[in-house]
């Protein structure tokens, strides 16, 4: 009687015990969310590989340094490799913050900053086509300055008075580059400086390329009086008066 009671239990039980569901959850022990009573992985774990809190599946990878252009707020990872920076004298969005010597800016490179470190005298790039003063025997009025500051009033002064075209003056004044359409001839100090900040005689060399063999006079904006004006030789910096009807070099300049 016993072992038919047991016949009986057995079957019983295993139909019980079959009857019994899976409970499913993570069963991962490294994962955050493991569940010690699940019988059956559901793919739900999450992991949180660095420890610091947040869960893999929600960091975001990015640049953590504020003074990067790309800085990430929302980043929770650091990926500081990938962090880009302005440019020396610029800010993110490519606005010039701080002028320097030899910077190439606004269609030229930077050859005088005045005190204030806010404005200064930009050389185009590139120089124009070899011409004359022009005007020969005939006195410019107001076109005798040779300080730096001078050239725009010179070479506007020359084309009033001076019909001839074109000639070193007029030829500046009618540049165009990168936007830039103020540009004139420079005065005979602002070509000494040009020589001495971006040329031979500048501390990273002759950078703005100008003429420095034998033919490397330049035409300065100044006249000497009705037969002569002032120019400049880059290859050594010296500066003298010659006939205007020479052809010589013509670098443009303009002010920011």
């Amino acid at each position: 009687m016993k072992n038919l009671f047991y016949l009986i239990l057995v079957p019983f039980y295993l139909f019980i015990s079959s009857c019994e569901k899976d409970i499913e959850g993570c069963t991962d022990t490294l994962a955050v969310n493991f569940n010690s009573d699940a019988t059956q992985n559901d793919d739900s774990c999450l992991f949180d590989s660095d420890g610091d809190g947040i869960n893999d599946s929600d960091e975001v990878l990015g640049c953590t340094i504020e003074e990067a252009c790309n800085f990430n707020v929302y980043a929770t990872d650091s990926d500081n490799d990938s962090c880009e920076y302005a440019a020396a004298g610029f800010d993110c969005e490519g606005n010039v913050t701080t002028y320097s010597i030899g910077m190439e800016v606004e269609g030229g490179i930077v050859f005088y900053i005045d005190e204030t470190g806010e404005h200064g005298l930009i050389a185009a790039m590139e120089d124009l086509q070899s011409m004359s003063w022009g005007c020969m025997v005939m006195f410019i009025s107001g076109a005798d300055g040779t300080s730096i500051g001078s050239g725009s009033q010179n070479s506007l002064d020359i084309i009033s008075s001076c019909s001839q075209s074109p000639i070193a003056a007029s030829a500046c004044l009618a540049y165009e580059h990168d936007g830039y359409t103020d540009w004139h001839l420079p005065s005979r100090d602002e070509l000494v400086e040009m020589y001495n900040t971006i040329g031979n005689a500048g501390p990273q060399g002759n950078i703005a390329n100008f003429q420095e063999a034998s033919q490397s006079e330049y035409w300065s904006s100044s006249e000497f009086n009705e037969d002569y004006a002032w120019s400049i030789q880059f290859s050594n910096g010296n500066s003298f008066y010659d006939d205007k009807e020479f052809t010589y070099n013509v670098r443009p300049i303009r002010s920011f």
